[in-house]
Order: structure tokens, then C-alpha cells, then sequence
């Protein structure tokens, strides 16, 4: 299934840069602890909302700074991918879920239903006044990706992240507005 991203009334389905920070400092002033590291982990880990909830405590690797996450929109069980994570995220898992503590540690980090999950976003999209097609799990996932090809990582990575089979799935963000581009056609414009 190809990735659309734009509505049939041309609308994006993604968050721009701004939008982006905007969504991140709402998560970071969320008043629920637990919400606000989820909502951070979407952003920085363009994982799915279902993946997400199936992120146990033992897939956090302090160490290398990562987390393990199991690709669930493939036919096949055990297609896992390992995502960097920033340090301070890291320090902020730490407190909420006490990642060094051996207790609970094959049970998952968030025990709410995808649907609780769908509300959390959306409280927060709503207090950083985000609306529309953008303003969900799925485009706080395409920003990530679309961040990532604007930030010139490789699209084989960018694959291996987002949990793609398919590398033309991958490169279909490529072709995102972004900042590469308006420098690219800046140069028109200033020759004009």
C-alpha cells in the first residue's frame, strides 16, 4: 500500500518543522507524565501508535541509548528494528518507568488501549492547536520520516526506522515540501 501524503482535498497529512516543535514542546508540557513520554516517543521514534503500546521495558537499552521495537504491520511476527533515542528522552523514560529496575520489565511501558492512545494525541494536538489531517499518531510518524530526509539521512535508514519492506515505500517522503527544496528553488528565485 502506497503512503499519500496529502488528502483528496490536498490537505497534509503531516506535521512541517514547526508544526513538529510545536507538537514536542506540547508533549514536553503535558501534565501526565506517562502521556507526555509517549507522545515523545512517537516523535522521536516515528514508531506506529500500536508499537508503540507493545514497547516493554526491557526493549529500552540504556546503554546504547536505544529502544527495540517490533514491526507489527508485517505478515510475518519478529521483524525487529533498534531506534537511537536522545539522551535527555532517555533520562526522562528513566524517570517515569524506573528502567534500571528489574520489576515489571517484561510488561509494556504504556497499559492503555490504542483508543486511549488516539485521545492522548489528540488532547495534546489540541493544546499545541494543531487541527486536521496532520493532527494525529500518523503525522507525528510521516513528520519523522519527512525530518529524517530533510536532515540527509540515508533512506536505507530511514527504512530500517520507519519498519519499511520497501524502500520506494520509504522514498515516497522525499517528495515532501521541505527545506531542501525551497533552497533549491530560492536559487531561481534570487536569479530572477
Amino acid at each position: 500500500m502506497a503512503i499519500d501524503l496529502y488528502t483528496s482535498s490536498h490537505e497534509r497529512k503531516y506535521l512541517n518543522s514547526t508544526e513538529r516543535q510545536v507538537f514536542k514542546d506540547a508533549c514536553l508540557n503535558y501534565r501526565n507524565r506517562e502521556h507526555r513520554a509517549f507522545g515523545l516517543m512517537l516523535v522521536h521514534t516515528g514508531c506506529r501508535m500500536s508499537e508503540a503500546l507493545n514497547i516493554l521495558k526491557s526493549d529500552i537499552d540504556i546503554d546504547n541509548q536505544s529502544v527495540t521495537i517490533e514491526t507489527l504491520k508485517r505478515r510475518k511476527r519478529g521483524v525487529i528494528r533498534s531506534i537511537p533515542i536522545p539522551k535527555e528522552y532517555m533520562r526522562s523514560l528513566d524517570d517515569v518507568f524506573d528502567l534500571r529496575s528489574t520489576k515489571d520489565r517484561n510488561k509494556p511501558l504504556w497499559d492503555f488501549t490504542r483508543t486511549t492512545g488516539w485521545r492522548i494525541i489528540d488532547k495534546i494536538m489540541k493544546s499545541a492547536n494543531l487541527s486536521g489531517a496532520k493532527a494525529c499518531a500518523k503525522g507525528v510518524r510521516h513528520s519523522f520520516a519527512i525530518t529524517c530526509v530533510n536532515h540527509k539521512i540515508p533512506l536505507n535508514m530511514i527504512a530500517k526506522w520507519m519498519g519499511h519492506a520497501d524502500m520506494a515505500t520509504t522514498a515516497i517522503y522525499a517528495d515532501a515540501v521541505g527545506e531542501e527544496e525551497i533552497n533549491l528553488i530560492a536559487r531561481l528565485w534570487n536569479d530572477s
